[in-house]
């Protein structure tokens, strides 16, 4: 009886409601309302639910701040909406305020349930809208560690490593400074800078006397490779401690006892902040199978991330809209920022990602795969700003594109893979590769037959790191790529072929007041033609050759060398050039003029 009762409810609710073709929400509904506009329901969750009962797919979202929130849509929410009203302005947050705030005289604190087991755990903390620095050891700078790893590196085709790591040599950090003595393991954890990526891990036990920690993720390289020629490839920090809490503004997340510690600026007091932790490692999950999904007009902020390693290009970080086998899935014209894993990550087919912007989140932008996916006029800054392995954007599949996209500030590389056949036109990207190497601002590994025309890439950074920087890198078993009608400015390396074939080079402009050099090693097949060199200043004399072209390749014909006065006249200006390439000096600056005075043209 109690059960038909129910139903008979149930049905009777869908049948006042079932007219509409609109569900409201507002955070001046309730959910014991029908959601109408004039009587709104106050959770997204209750309206998805009578939605489903309903049939309704289109549920629009009054302005204001809906905190905790993490919505699960299945196969049969396919076709939904999910919009703002009128441009009202929307925020969906993974955490929520806290209240209880107390004050001991030096620290703001109040109890976290839950995050001794870490089932309420997080790396990131909004004061007052703004990101507050997790408390970190040093507070500037690096330590060192002591191991050593003495054997070469191999492609990854053939595993990496001349010799295969052990997982002992992947998990035990042998430290020299002696900074764990009162360090409390379940609450620290560590950044241990690599090569091309980090290893984010926390600590199992802390052995003081022999100066080793043991780490609870492996490390996703050997410790202490690379080291030879990357200053920072045996470095590492040490956060979440009380001895990392030094400076206003800092935090720690005190675990053992299950207390969230704030060091307040000296304007801070408990009445004035508003503290946000977050709680959940996605605020919209959408399962596999579900198709046709819009979601637009809609900011989101405040996830968190489960601790675990990054991995490659940062592809394990926990983004705040997730997305797994889909197809059809439209995310128009929302914002993602001040969360603490990635924006975006998406499989399946024939997605599309546009008009998002996406800026100060711990991981990175937009990570998506499969055919047929598209990415377009995106506003990607400020990401990565505590998993250094982030990317603004990565892809993989076939016939994908990416275009039109803006990239600011990047840790790592710009655009980070697309999947075969694919596109990557119109892009900017501007500083990327600010912390790691071995990447580029548009990197692509494995995937045949790209195309990569009409990309703007550019770079302030004059110091000695900007010497390993790369603009287009196409690395192992790349083939089939065209390269063309692109402008990198101010790059050491605009082009990196590696172990590559088949890759055409043409119609670029190379514009630059450093050196510049394209390598071409282990590659066959590179066909470099009818680009402009611009070398704009004489100061990097020491560094002769300004032009170098490392690694063998079939043709380097008809480009055009030219440099600013007469540094084309200094010892070895110019190196593995063939005579069917053209030189020239010029006292002009503009790169238009340049042009027109060698009457360049396009092919």
């Amino acid at each position: 009886m109690k059960k038909y009762i129910i139903t008979s409810l149930l049905l009777f609710c869908a049948n006042l409601i079932y007219a509409q073709n609109i569900l409201y929400v507002s955070t001046k509904g309730s959910d014991i309302l029908n959601g109408t506009i004039n009587r709104p329901f106050r959770t997204i969750s209750k309206a998805i639910s009578v939605a489903r009962l309903t049939k309704v797919k289109h549920i629009v979202i009054r302005k204001g701040s809906y905190y905790s929130t993490n919505l699960l849509l299945d196969k049969r929410d396919s076709g939904l909406i999910l919009s703002n009203y009128k441009r009202e302005r929307v925020v969906i947050y993974g955490g929520s305020p806290l209240d209880s705030l107390k004050f001991d005289g030096k620290f703001i604190y109040r109890k976290i349930p839950g995050s001794k087991n870490r089932s309420w755990d997080f790396r990131m903390l909004i004061v007052n809208d703004t990101i507050r620095p997790l408390a970190r050891y040093p507070s500037i700078g690096e330590l060192e560690y002591s191991n050593e790893w003495n054997y070469e590196s191999k492609p990854a085709t053939e595993g990496f490593w001349q010799k295969k790591p052990s997982e002992e040599e992947l998990k035990y950090l042998f430290f020299k400074e002696n900074v764990f003595n009162d360090i409390d393991p379940l609450n620290a954890e560590l950044s241990i800078f690599h090569q091309w990526d980090e290893t984010y891990s926390g600590v199992n036990s802390i052995d003081s006397a022999n100066k080793v920690v043991e780490l609870s993720n492996i490390a996703t390289q050997p410790l202490g490779s690379f080291a030879k020629y990357n200053k920072l490839a045996n470095k590492y920090v040490i956060w979440n401690t009380i001895q990392g809490m030094l400076i206003p503004g800092n935090w720690y997340l005190d675990r053992r006892n299950e207390v969230l510690y704030y060091y307040p600026k000296s304007t801070e007091t408990i009445e004035n902040i508003t503290v946000i932790a977050p709680r959940y490692s996605h605020v919209i999950e959408i399962s596999e199978g579900t198709q046709n999904i819009t979601i637009t007009g809609i900011e989101f902020r405040a996830a968190s991330n489960v601790l675990q390693n990054e991995k490659f290009a940062g592809h394990n970080i926990d983004a705040i809209i997730y997305a797994k086998k889909v197809k059809g899935i439209k995310l128009d014209n929302i914002i993602i920022c001040e969360s603490g894993g990635s924006g975006i990550s998406v499989t399946g087919n024939d997605n599309i990602i546009k008009n998002v912007k996406i800026e100060n989140i711990y991981g990175g932008g937009v990570y998506i795969s499969g055919r047929n996916n598209t990415v377009i006029n995106c506003d990607i800054k400020n990401i990565g700003i505590f998993f250094k392995s982030s990317v603004a954007i990565n892809g993989g599949g076939k016939n994908n594109r990416f275009v039109n996209n803006s990239i600011f500030n990047v840790p790592y590389s710009g655009i980070c893979e697309i999947g075969d056949s694919s596109l990557i036109e119109k892009n900017y990207i501007y500083n990327s590769m600010t912390f790691l190497q071995d990447g580029a601002a548009i990197y692509n590994g494995l995937y045949r037959n790209i195309i990569i025309k009409n990309n703007y890439i550019s770079n302030n950074d004059s110091s000695f790191t900007n010497r390993f920087k790369v603009g287009i890198y196409c690395d192992e078993n790349a083939v089939g790529c065209l390269i063309n009608n692109n402008s990198c400015v101010n790059v050491f390396f605009p082009i990196h072929c590696h172990l590559s074939k088949k890759i055409k080079i043409f119609n670029n402009l190379f514009e630059s007041k450093f050196p510049q050099t394209i390598s071409l090693q282990g590659s066959s097949n590179v066909n470099v033609n009818n680009n402009i060199f611009f070398i704009k200043s004489n100061s990097f004399t020491s560094y002769s050759p300004f032009l170098r072209i490392n690694g063998n390749t079939d043709v380097i014909e008809e480009n055009y060398i030219i440099a600013k006065d007469d540094i084309l006249l200094k010892d070895q200006a110019i190196t593995r050039l063939s005579k069917k390439n053209y030189v020239y000096n010029t006292k002009y600056n503009n790169i238009k003029k340049v042009m027109k005075m060698i009457n360049f043209k396009y092919k």
